[in-house]
């Protein structure tokens, strides 16, 4: 396919050039008995149930990121450029609705990160 497309068994975007879903396998084109054996497949599978924890609050949708990032303060942190503050991320596969979450970071991390610096 020469465009990216929306699997009708799982509900995920799947890039232009693949003919088969990247998440459940399902062909691009396929009846609707095929779509509901590889719906059923999915939604018995191990990634569904680990992704299915999560549901976007704008959306609905149940696939996301996760990743973190860290960031400096205010004040001496600030100066020397030492990342005190830390976060997580949860973004929707779907939508992008992103939420944060702040996460405490150890003293160690912060010398190293003082230490190494960027």
């Amino acid at each position: 396919m020469n465009y990216d497309w929306r699997c009708q068994a799982c509900d995920s975007t799947v890039k232009a050039g693949n003919d088969k879903c990247t998440t459940c396998t399902c062909p691009a084109s396929c009846n609707s008995r095929e779509i509901q054996k590889f719906k059923e497949a999915y939604l018995n599978s191990e990634s569904y149930r680990t992704q299915s924890e999560y549901r976007c609050f704008k959306c609905d949708h149940h696939i996301y990121e996760r990743g973190g990032f860290r960031a400096s303060g205010d004040g001496i942190s600030e100066i020397f450029d030492v990342a005190t503050e830390g976060f997580v991320y949860i973004a929707c596969k779907k939508c992008g609705y992103t939420e944060i979450y702040k996460k405490d970071l150890s003293s160690l991390s912060m010398i190293a990160d003082f230490l190494i610096g960027d």
